[in-house]
């Protein structure tokens, strides 16, 4: 289980990734159980990526880091291609009343290219920073193997 090649890892998370962005794309503004379940799945792979570079003689936490980065990169740049309108803002913020002046200047804040920049950095460094100890954690749980042969 554990004598994949490195690179399966990254593989993994860049498809987890691709999901994680049409999902976005679909529902942009629904919270969906496969969203979580992707985001537990990367979860998972960063674990078992931390105990293959345990074995492998690297760093668990930065090879794990490494797959949650490159699926916050694919899954932080959904924001890019949806355009949130006053209806998508006003079903979100449905308990709060808010005038149309301030409704406008929320959607145009939300539409600028800083708020999508920003998102797209912060599940980058999220999901890097997640991954990091979480892989550094499988790492620890396992032991690597020692060298029958030595002297």
């Amino acid at each position: 289980m554990l004598t994949r090649p490195n690179w399966q890892y990254l593989l993994a998370a860049v498809i987890l990734g691709i999901i994680q962005f049409l999902m976005g794309l679909i529902a942009p503004f629904h919270t969906l159980v496969i969203s979580y379940i992707l985001d537990f799945l990367i979860l998972v792979v960063a674990f078992i990526a931390g105990q293959h570079a345990k074995i492998s003689s690297g760093h668990p936490g930065w090879f794990a880091s490494a797959t949650g980065a490159i699926y916050g990169f694919l899954a932080g740049i959904t924001p890019f291609f949806v355009h949130v309108t006053a209806n998508d803002l006003k079903r979100q913020l449905h308990h709060h009343v808010l005038s149309s002046a301030q409704l406008q200047q929320i959607v145009k804040i939300a539409n600028s290219p800083v708020a999508h920049f920003t998102d797209w950095l912060l599940s980058v460094l999220t999901y890097g920073i997640l991954t990091l100890i979480i892989g550094s954690i499988g790492g620890l749980v396992i032991k690597k193997p020692s060298d029958r042969d030595a002297i």
